[in-house]
């Protein structure tokens, strides 16, 4: 029998202007049922930077299933805030990081005045932190450093296991490998999540 996934699990994902299209509804219960499989495998630990749209949805979903939830942000939170859209998403974010675990901020990236500097080490650590990573994503590139695609193809390259939930309805889940980074969808996982975890786990990849 293999033994429980007893590991970290990062997020990342688009933001709410990039979510316009998305089945709210739908898509919470493909996070809980995600989460779900991960728990029964043992993890019950999240790192999210508590952005808007994805990044809060997923904490919010693990908060309410009796995880720990870890901040990890770009910047202090007063000038992180400078980048939501009004008082109620920085309400949001206060509520969010009051019931987080700890607080990790990135450190600053000399020369780098730039949001994406900032933006780009907060991806890097996430994913030297994660042991699976779950990506609320569209299939795109990302358009940035720092951007949920970069991130997914940093944790692929790093060899940990990306479950790909997709931004549009469906929200069909996925197990993401480097050929979906830039290609078309491949066969719907969603059924297969908890066997493919546990195929990686026994193969001893990190």
């Amino acid at each position: 029998m293999t033994p429980p996934l007893r590991r970290i699990v990062g997020v990342t994902g688009h933001r709410d202007d990039a979510l316009a299209d998305a089945d709210r509804e739908l898509l919470r219960r493909r996070v809980d049922g995600v989460l779900e499989v991960l728990a029964q495998r043992g993890a019950a630990e999240l790192i999210s930077g508590l952005a808007e749209g994805a990044d809060r949805l997923v904490a919010r979903r693990a908060l309410r299933a009796g995880w720990s939830v870890r901040a990890l942000l770009p910047f202090p939170p007063e000038r992180y805030e400078e980048d939501f859209a009004d008082a109620g998403s920085r309400a949001d974010f206060r509520r969010l990081l009051s019931r987080s675990a700890s607080v990790e901020i990135a450190p600053g990236t000399p020369g780098r005045t730039d949001r994406q500097g900032p933006y780009a080490v907060q991806g890097r650590i996430l994913v030297s932190r994660l042991q699976v990573l779950v990506a609320v994503w569209d299939g795109r590139p990302a358009r940035g450093a720092g951007g949920t695609g970069d991130v997914v193809e940093h944790a692929l390259e790093a060899g940990h296991p990306v479950v790909w939930i997709h931004a549009r309805p469906p929200h069909r889940v996925r197990f993401a490998d480097m050929q979906d980074v830039h290609g078309p969808f491949r066969g719907d996982l969603a059924h297969g999540l908890g066997p493919l975890l546990d195929a990686h786990q026994a193969s001893g990849a990190p």
